[in-house]
């Protein structure tokens, strides 16, 4: 009886979440052909191994998906740009898949930061509807904080907005 050795797969000479980082972190392909650790060029290895080819695609979804993010794009516009059905595709994905959601939820979270920074930037410079808009922002935050806006003093207000009298 003749025992037949099973060939095994030659594995890959890149790891997949390296491949996968390279998508969602190289500016372009040539960038990411020119850090990759290995001999092969990326559509050498794309040809031989169809998992790094998936991989990189995550990689490249995922940094487009973080680049949307932090704009004031919708959920259904960010789905139209990212070649999705619709805004529920993209829904369902921020909200099963951990890593989708952690990257729209934190730029989201950098966005939101970045428009209260410019607001009270505005309001700082003197610009009118800046400052009405930063104190109905003071208004409902120290509301349900129990604070009484009406009763803050010249010097609690100039910590508030860095501005002197």
């Amino acid at each position: 009886m003749v025992k037949t050795k099973k060939k095994r797969k030659a594995r890959p000479p890149v790891e997949e979440a390296e491949v996968r980082r390279l998508g969602l972190e190289s500016e372009n392909w040539t960038a990411a052909n020119a850090a990759i650790k290995t001999r092969m060029s990326m559509a050498d290895l794309f040809k031989k191994y169809p998992e790094l080819k998936a991989a990189w695609d995550r990689g490249r979804f995922l940094r487009n998906l973080r680049s949307l993010a932090g704009t004031i794009t919708s959920v259904a516009e960010a789905a139209k740009l990212l070649g999705l059905e619709n805004g529920q595709v993209l829904q369902a994905m921020i909200d099963e898949d951990e890593e989708v959601g952690e990257l729209w939820n934190e730029g989201r979270r950098e966005l939101y930061i970045e428009f209260k920074s410019a607001l009270v930037e505005a309001a700082e410079k003197g610009k009118p509807a800046a400052i009405r808009a930063v104190e109905e922002m003071l208004k409902s935050g120290n509301e349900k904080a129990g604070v009484d806006t009406i009763r803050i003093t010249i010097h609690q207000f100039v910590e508030i907005t860095g501005q002197t009298r």
